[in-house]
């Protein structure tokens, strides 16, 4: 399925590319959960690109979806019945014969104003002959159904034998299919009959099937379902065996999991409906155990490719069939597959009865493996659940379990999920060396996928302390194995944390990039974690790129992902561009409100507070208030800060900026010169920089400052425009009219592109200061300024001494 629908958008875009698009979805209520995320994939990747999506449904399909947020525009047409002349019209054109009034009249009452029934009539009784002989009234057109099902009932009863069972053939089979698998099932159940291709043909000709070079497949899912629902349990028992055992005996060089998938599908319908009925004749004996096999084999596939929704489905399956046979016990390790899938799909509390369950198996049975592999699944649930102390004891207790049974590749995997239990609440110190103990196990046994993961864990610690280069290089030895070996799962979590990797290094439209890729990959896995993780790193670009209003829309977003699956980590990191993006839109107060809301999610860890007071801090200085920063950097200690990390650099900068604001110029060099990122210079601190160097009358080392900013292709709008206002203020120091005018001129360019409220009111702020020290009349530039200002409830008055100083 993952497969199918990166085809299906590779080929949109491909068109897209060259003119536009318009793309036709018919009888969308009859589709799945996962076509529907695929048309939201659709519409998400297809943003840049000139296409149209028309879609038809039945009434009530907006209670299952309704087109997720994005860069499109969304209109929805309701279509009534058609009136009496319409009706009329379109009889007119479906008739080949003529039919006297009352025949039209009860044909137009009959139908109700809908075209389909209206359509399916005539072709009735075209087919059965009836408009051809001038039907009457009275001459048993008044016992035509009365409801659409019971119609199309009576068309497929009015089929000649052979393409009645064929049909029937193809609705067990699916919605649509190869013409071959009609033909083997012909051939197998009446060898002597009617050829399938002459079937086929007629039920094309009556437009019951579309049929297309060597495929088929139904017009109406209405029809498959009246068609599937003609045969006895038993016949449907039976034929579902006979396509899963034709499909076991010839499944080619390698069955891949699309045919993996339909042969499961098939021996599963069929073992169900056997162990509902108790016996059905000329069923193979063996049904259930080929079932409970086939089921198995697809969710191992789904859970290797990451696609843990489908895996929980299958998974959950061979537990029900395990439980209709009578044999539940043999179902333990689909349990723990079960609660493996529902653990990734943040499911916790479904999760832990699977796990419950597996512990007492193990604990009956004395198998020391089943105990192992539970304890790994309860570790990995107790650590999302934030309970870090109760996760690293199940952990060590799972380890010494398999160092115990001497399965190298079962403690590999266990010291993984220690590693990332760590990682994820913040306790850094140990997670390289055991995050290393489990690559060299995975090295030991040949686990490539184990090794892979591993690499992938490595990259992100690295990423997490803040040395995204290691981190690259790290996740570049990843993707190579996950390649290797096609795990297509393992490679969209890579290409996720490459997309972070590479907005840290600043090359933003690298991120944007695989963004778009792994967005709709994560969708499609049912992945929400990851999913929100990719929004969050969305909406940080759009905000980041002064589209405040896009960054605002997108955070939402995020945050109800990690609200509905009840992760903290994730709540922190959405929260904090949704309380920026608000601030940037000149929503003050409601921004600072989520920010504080993010400072109060229950469950954070040291790292996640640590992380959430950056963020305010960030933002107190954004709009110019220090007083506003959390009490807990009142009094910052620079000795325990270590520019190292992912947000001390920015924790500096804002400490920085609130020393210039209050008008300590040295304590603001002091750290803004520590925020020097490891010896890699960024803008952020950088232009910040700039200011307080003019601050110090350093205006020489300023505008330098200022220019690297500018010329930087890693630079925000923000970066830019601060950097135009320390060039201005510098000029003007000078004197240099000329040259401050230019930079303001820069400056307001640089905030005229975006949706940003607020510092275009701190540069109008700055520009009046500026004009005061060449010696112009500011004074009703300064009280615009000050209007502006007062409109977004804030002062700026730390801003006001910067600028002054």
């Amino acid at each position: 399925r993952d497969e199918a629908t990166r085809s299906v958008l590779a080929l949109v875009e491909g068109y897209a590319l060259d003119h536009p698009v318009v793309i036709v979805l018919s009888d969308l209520h009859w589709a799945d959960a996962l076509v529907l995320e695929m048309i939201d994939d659709m519409l998400a990747r297809l943003g840049r690109f000139p296409y149209v999506v028309v879609g038809t449904s039945r009434p009530g399909i907006e209670e299952r979806w309704v087109p997720r947020h994005g860069r499109h525009n969304t209109a929805v047409l309701n279509l009534d019945p058609l009136d009496r002349a319409s009706s009329e019209e379109l009889l007119g054109l479906l008739l080949e014969h003529e039919a006297g009034p009352d025949v039209r009249s009860l044909l137009l009452d009959r139908s109700g104003g809908n075209p389909f029934f209206l359509e399916e009539l005539v072709s009735l009784l075209d087919e059965t002959g009836m408009v051809g002989r001038t039907p009457q009234v009275d001459g048993g057109l008044r016992d035509l159904p009365d409801t659409l099902r019971g119609l199309v009932a009576a068309r497929l009863d009015a089929l000649p034998p052979h393409e009645r069972q064929t049909l029937v053939n193809a609705a067990v089979w699916g919605r649509r299919g190869p013409i071959e698998a009609l033909e083997k099932m012909v051939e197998k159940e009446d060898p002597s009959g009617h050829a399938a291709a002459d079937a086929l043909h007629g039920l094309a000709a009556k437009e019951v099937l579309l049929v297309e070079g060597r495929r088929w497949s139904f017009h109406s899912e209405l029809v498959r379902d009246v068609a599937y629902g003609t045969l006895t349990k038993g016949d449907r028992a039976r034929k579902h065996e006979g396509i899963a055992t034709y499909l076991e005996q010839h499944p080619g060089a390698a069955p891949d999991e699309r045919v993996v998938d339909i042969v499961a599908h098939h021996f599963h319908v069929a073992a169900t409906l056997a162990a509902e009925m108790g016996d059905v004749p000329n069923l193979r004996p063996d049904v259930g155990e080929r079932a409970q096999h086939w089921l198995l084999e697809a969710a191992r596939r789904a859970e290797r490719a990451d696609l843990h929704q489908n895996a929980a489905r299958l998974y959950g399956q061979a537990v029900d069939l395990a439980t209709d046979l009578g044999r539940p016990e043999t179902a333990i390790g689909a349990v723990l597959g079960r609660a493996h899938a529902l653990a990734e799909l943040r499911d916790l509390g479904a999760a832990r009865a699977d796990v419950g369950r597996a512990l007492t198996a193990a604990e009956s049975s004395g198998d020391r493996t089943v105990l192992a592999r539970a304890l790994v699944v309860l570790g990995d649930i107790e650590w999302r659940e934030g309970d870090h102390a109760a996760a690293v004891a199940t952990l060590d207790r799972a380890i010494d379990v398999f160092q115990e049974l001497g399965d190298r590749q079962g403690l590999a995997k266990a010291l993984r999920s220690r590693g990332m239990a760590d990682l994820m609440v913040g306790s850094h110190a140990d997670v390289p060396a055991t995050l290393e103990a489990a690559l060299a196990a995975s090295r030991e046994v040949g686990d490539v996928r184990g090794e892979a993961w591993a690499l992938q864990n490595l990259a992100w610690i690295a990423f997490v302390a803040g040395d995204p280069g290691v981190a690259e290089r790290r996740l570049a030895e990843a993707i190579a194995k996950f390649e290797d070996i096609g795990d297509k799962g393992g490679l969209s979590w890579a290409y996720g944390l490459m997309a972070w990797i590479k907005f840290r290094l600043g090359d933003v439209p690298a991120a944007d990039a695989l963004v778009d890729r792994v967005l709709p990959e994560a969708r499609e896995r049912g992945d929400d974690w990851g999913e929100g993780m990719m929004l969050v790193l969305q909406s940080v670009m759009r905000l980041w790129a002064g589209k405040a209003a896009e960054a605002h829309d997108i955070a939402r977003a995020a945050c109800a992902n990690f609200a509905r699956i009840g992760d903290v980590f994730g709540e922190v990191q959405a929260l904090a561009p949704l309380g920026r993006s608000l601030i940037a839109l000149g929503r003050v107060d409601e921004g600072f409100a989520v920010l504080e809301e993010m400072l109060a999610v229950h469950g954070t860890t040291a790292d996640m507070r640590r992380l959430g007071l950056t963020v305010v801090a960030a933002a107190a200085t954004h709009v110019g208030e220090p007083h506003r920063l959390p009490p807990e950097l009142l009094d910052d200690d620079l000795s325990l800060v270590d520019a190292s990390g992912l947000s001390d650099d920015e924790r500096l900068v804002a400490l920085g900026l609130c020393a210039l604001q209050r008008g300590d110029v040295d304590g603001a060099l002091t750290r803004l010169e520590k925020a020097d990122g490891g010896g890699r210079p960024h803008p952020y601190p950088q232009s910040a920089l700039a200011l307080a160097l003019v601050a110090a009358d350093r205006v020489d080392e300023a505008i330098a400052a200022a220019g690297w900013v500018v010329a930087s292709s890693q630079s925000t709008y923000l970066d830019r425009t601060q950097a135009h206002l320390a060039a201005a203020l510098g000029h003007a120091r000078r004197h240099d009219r000329g040259a401050t005018l230019d930079a303001i001129a820069a400056a307001h360019a640089e905030v005229a592109a975006t949706d940003d409220q607020l510092t275009s009111a701190l540069v109008s702020l700055a520009e009046a200061q500026a004009r005061s020290r060449l010696g112009d009349d500011a004074g009703e530039l300064r009280a615009e300024a000050d209007r502006a200002l007062v409109r977004l409830g804030i002062t700026a008055d730390g801003w006001k001494t910067a600028y002054a100083l």
